[in-house]
């Protein structure tokens, strides 16, 4: 992370001058849980099914063509915005975007930190549970030794 904001600031001369520190470390922190969690859900998916996740590479893909991350989502058409709502990164890319350059405080951005917030409370309990599942799944079929 500090090498991506070392060359951010000094190759692309990005002005960090309005961050939000505060705000930042909540999103960074909120952003990492409710991703982390789908990267167990999609661990789960490998240990039982011992292939690639199909469904997670589809998500990204889509996320990412309609979270924000190539343009914003405000180009989209209505169904797209409304679908771009149901993905975190819409959510913390917004925040991000609002607490590094725009210097947004934490009451500024409650509805991205009430979203991701909600995301971590549903995903990171249900993405334990699937990984303990995949655990015992695994034990029974004797593949657990291969990870």
């Amino acid at each position: 992370m500090l090498i991506y904001i070392i060359l951010g600031v000094y190759l692309f001369h990005i002005d960090l001058s309005h961050i939000n520190i505060l705000s930042t470390g909540i999103i960074f922190i909120l952003t990492i849980a409710t991703f982390s969690s789908l990267g167990i859900i999609s661990a789960s998916f490998i240990m039982v099914f011992k292939r690639g996740n199909p469904i997670s590479w589809l998500a990204s893909n889509l996320e990412g063509l309609i979270g924000g991350v190539y343009f914003p989502i405000t180009v989209l058409p209505a169904w797209g915005q409304f679908l771009a709502k149901l993905f975190p990164i819409t959510y913390a890319i917004r925040a991000l975007q609002l607490s590094v350059y725009q210097g947004y405080s934490p009451q500024q951005l409650k509805k991205e930190i009430l979203a991701l917030f909600l995301f971590t409370l549903i995903l990171l309990p249900l993405s334990l549970s699937l990984f303990k599942h995949s655990i015992k799944i695994a034990k029974k079929n004797g593949s657990l030794a291969k990870y």
